[in-house]
């Protein structure tokens, strides 16, 4: 076999340096369109770009990881599944996509089966916050909250900020009656996330049971104000 001349080899690598980034770009260019119609809140739409750059590139776990986030947001759980699962198939020790997938089972009230996959998740992403928290709300529908609480306990460890996890364990210590603990709890994840209205009903719970009604009331109306 004849060898490419030089001029034909370097014509070759100008057009690879001038020509193969405007591809990426251009999918680049989608991804982020599909990113702001998720932020927008039009899902089909970001799945409609999905769809297509699968289609282009129907070995990218990436791309069926981001249509399941997509599905799993519109309220697709078990059409979200199929596409974890996917993910998961071209790549094995796939965090991201069983902690996502758990969700996703979660939302089916299978939370057996969510917490294998919040285990795996964890073995796979052992430094992650996240999937610290949400197994923590499955091991609460399970009726483990000692193991939800150590869940919760290390999220934070984990990261300090986390204004949600704050949140849940505050509810699960009220559920435990531990009203100090609950209160200090729903307190900070205020602090961190002061427009969450779920944080003033839950503040107002725990008044409720210390029998501060007038200042419950006032979370009450807190909450509704902010929808």
């Amino acid at each position: 076999m004849k060898t490419p001349s030089i001029k034909y080899r370097t014509l070759l690598f100008i057009v690879a340096i001038f020509c193969f980034p405007i591809i990426l770009t251009a999918t680049d260019d989608q991804l982020l369109k599909a990113a702001k119609y998720e932020v927008q809140g039009e899902y089909e739409e970001a799945i409609r770009i999905y769809n297509m750059e699968i289609n282009n590139s129907p070995e990218s776990r990436q791309l069926y990881f981001k249509r399941g986030v997509a599905k799993l947001e519109s309220g697709h759980p078990a059409e979200a599944i199929k596409d974890f699962d996917k993910a998961i198939e071209l790549f094995p020790y796939y965090g991201e996509a069983f902690n996502k997938r758990a969700l996703a089972k979660w939302d089916l009230n299978k939370f057996t089966e969510a917490l294998k996959d919040n285990n795996q998740a964890i073995a796979l992403l052992p430094e992650s916050a996240e999937a610290y928290y949400n197994r923590g709300l499955t091991k609460c529908k399970l009726s483990d909250n000692v193991g939800g609480l150590n869940d919760f306990n290390y999220a934070l460890k984990l990261d300090p900020d986390y204004a949600f996890v704050y949140l849940s364990r505050g509810y699960l210590k009220l559920k435990m009656n531990d009203l100090a603990g609950a209160e200090a709890d729903i307190d900070q994840s205020i602090t961190l996330a002061p427009y969450n209205p779920i944080a003033y009903k839950y503040k107002s719970l725990v008044l409720m049971k210390k029998g501060e009604v007038e200042k419950a009331q006032k979370c009450l109306k807190k909450a509704e104000k902010l929808g």
